[in-house]
């Protein structure tokens, strides 16, 4: 009797594992349930977007979008009248590593301190940068607002581009020879679809791509003024004249480096350019965020400068746009 007994419970169990077996498998090779506003184990992002994307499975946040205004198709319009005028170049450098935005985050502070020295002398800045501190830009909204409030202000956004024959390679070009090295991110019309997410007009006008090796083949489309120089006295003023980049006309003027080394324009110098400036010419200031970190007081005097001798300061695309009436 007891021998029945166990072996009827030994097949009930059988039975039951049977069962449970089955249900487990159909339940395992169920397909996904997508549009349910659930993501489970069954469900993946790629199968269910609806459900397991980010903003699906945080219904709070929503995906940024950057608006820009691409109807503009010309540069902030100023009026110039019968006294001197400039553009101080600042270049935003890329820092030693391409692939992240260290650089840019470590002279934030710096750069937002420099744009309100400038708006205290009224003294517009064309802030060039490489594509690393557009990405930092873009990466915060209250980042993105406040640059685009210096751009309503005057100030001009622009573009500069370490190539790869520079040391300090911002990551992006064209020379199919550097493609494959692994600091590459992208072609400069990558590149171009990131900046020019940056300024609310949707458009960056003017460039300083350093090094003659890669300023034609990186020169991107439809940039129409070049900023260039810094070493040579001569390189102070200039008159905007026509070259060919990459297929494309560009208008090219020259600056002179500041507050950068012992190479740079004195400011005595450039009390002397501001007397020499002729109807027709641009005078040219470059520096970095970091000379402005490390000679405030050095900056502070050359747009004290600027104010006492009534020199007119603008983004460098409006002031060559001025003058030449066409891009």
């Amino acid at each position: 009797m007891l021998k029945k007994i166990l072996l009827s419970a030994f097949f009930l169990g059988l039975l039951a594992l049977a069962a449970t077996g089955l249900f487990w498998n159909s339940n395992k090779d169920e397909k996904p349930l997508c549009g349910n506003s659930v993501c489970d184990e069954r469900e993946t992002e790629l199968l269910c977007p609806e459900d397991c994307n980010d903003t699906a499975v945080n219904p709070e946040k929503e995906e940024t979008v950057i608006e820009t205004n691409i109807s503009a198709a010309l540069p902030r319009e100023i009026t110039v009248g019968s006294n001197p005028v400039a553009f101080v170049s600042i270049h935003l450098e890329p820092g030693s590593n391409a692939n992240t935005a260290d650089y840019p985050e470590q002279y934030w502070n710096d750069l937002i301190d420099l744009i309100a020295l400038a708006d205290e002398y009224e003294v517009h800045l064309t802030l060039s940068m490489n594509p690393q501190w557009s990405i930092y830009i873009l990466a915060d909204e209250t980042r993105l607002t406040q640059v685009r409030g210096w751009e309503a202000e005057g100030h001009e956004l622009a573009y500069h581009g370490h190539g790869p024959h520079r040391d300090t390679w911002n990551g992006y070009t064209n020379q199919s020879e550097f493609q494959s090295d692994k600091n590459f991110l992208g072609t400069i019309a990558e590149m171009m679809d990131l900046m020019e997410q940056v300024p609310s007009s949707g458009h960056i006008f003017a460039a300083c791509v350093s090094g003659p090796e890669d300023t034609d083949p990186d020169w991107p489309t439809n940039v129409s003024v070049r900023t260039d120089g810094g070493l040579e006295p001569s390189e102070l003023l200039s008159t905007p004249v026509q070259e060919t980049h990459n297929g494309q006309e560009v208008w090219y003027v020259t600056n002179r480096q500041y507050a950068i080394n012992k190479s740079s324009a004195t400011l005595a110098e450039v009390a002397e350019g501001i007397s020499a400036w002729q109807s027709g010419e641009v005078l040219g200031i470059v520096f970095h965020e970091k000379n402005y970190a490390e000679h405030p007081d050095e900056v502070e005097a050359l747009f004290k400068l600027f104010q006492d001798q009534n020199v007119q300061v603008e983004g460098v695309s409006s002031l060559v746009y001025s003058i030449v009436g066409q891009f």
